[in-house]
């Protein structure tokens, strides 16, 4: 929070701009390693690459050009996933592909979100606002599971996250 608000002093908008899309940047890349482990390296790269020009377009051109864009990254996905990995199972084609279109939203398009909440009136309110709204939900979520926690949510992905820190988060956040 210190380095964000060191850098809106000194630069404002633009610098908090260039500091969320380093991030943004960073948090695609990680995602695409996560989502994608078990592929060969061509795919996450192709979701890197077409998510990071989808965030950065998305902040120059922030309207039907990016809707566009959006629909040509669920176009052009899929039809890479075929070239850079045959893949003859059906199945894990599609299950390929929602992971994509998954990860594009969540780590693409909800950055660009939070980017655009500066251009409103007190953005940098709105955008802090909705920091404190996340490490609030965070920081709950860790309590409560740290405490009451019993069922685990999804031992696979995450061997220490229960349904009762899930629970604790969602009400943190409210």
């Amino acid at each position: 929070m210190a380095l964000l608000w060191a850098v809106w002093r000194f630069f404002a908008n633009p610098g908090v701009l260039v500091l969320i899309s380093i991030a943004s940047c960073i948090g695609i890349r990680e995602g695409a390693r996560i989502l994608f482990a078990e592929e060969t390296a061509g795919t996450s790269w192709l979701f890197t690459l077409l998510s990071i020009f989808l965030f950065v377009f998305g902040l120059v051109a922030f309207d039907f050009t990016a809707a566009a864009l959006t629909l040509m990254f669920v176009c052009l996905f899929p039809l890479g996933l075929m070239i850079l990995s045959p893949v003859e199972d059906l199945e894990r084609l599609l299950k390929l592909q929602a992971r994509g279109l998954l990860g594009l939203a969540y780590l693409s398009l909800l950055p660009l979100f939070a980017c655009h909440l500066l251009d409103l009136a007190h953005g940098l309110t709105w955008f802090l606002a909705l920091l404190a709204f996340v490490f609030t939900g965070d920081t709950f979520a860790y309590l409560v599971g740290w405490r009451f926690g019993r069922k685990l949510l999804l031992p696979s992905i995450s061997p220490e996250k229960t349904q009762e820190g899930s629970v604790g988060g969602l009400v943190g956040s409210v």
